[in-house]
């Protein structure tokens, strides 16, 4: 896949972000399909369904921090970490962290498992990510 593909509708052309595309391959018992293209279950499969949404960081409003809350500057290895550690119970500001990437990027990809009990899904949602593609990982036995 090249970039303009990817560009054109980057969560419709992969389930995954575009520096992944071509370093990824699946093993012979997987395959990836978007929801608009899936076939159906085949018998002895298991099909787990994920979403992939997108925010073009516009109309992003400034957040606003608790009291006894500053901003701070980090890598990028401890950002992930921290969403890791927060993201069970929900507590990260999304809306921060896109604040802090609008000047480092045209738009951000966030996808994760569609039956997750934390809902990530409408949580993105409600911060203003949007054009939702499903996509299922099918694996066979």
């Amino acid at each position: 896949m090249n970039p303009e593909q990817y560009l054109s509708n980057p969560c419709k052309a992969s389930s995954l972000p575009f520096w992944k595309t071509n370093l990824i391959s699946l093993p012979p018992f997987m395959s990836v399909v978007r929801d608009d293209l899936f076939p159906g279950l085949q018998e002895g499969s298991i099909d787990i369904l994920y979403f992939k949404l997108l925010h073009r960081l516009n109309a992003l409003l400034p957040c606003t921090l608790p009291n006894g809350f500053s901003f701070t500057s980090v890598d990028e290895h401890s950002m992930a970490a921290h969403i890791s550690h927060c993201y069970e119970e929900e507590r990260v500001s999304v809306e921060e962290l896109l604040i802090r990437l609008v000047k480092r990027a045209d738009f951000v990809t966030v996808s994760g498992r569609m039956n997750n009990p934390n809902n990530p899904y409408a949580l993105y949602l409600n911060c203003g990510f949007e054009t939702p593609v499903i996509w299922h990982v099918v694996r066979g036995q």
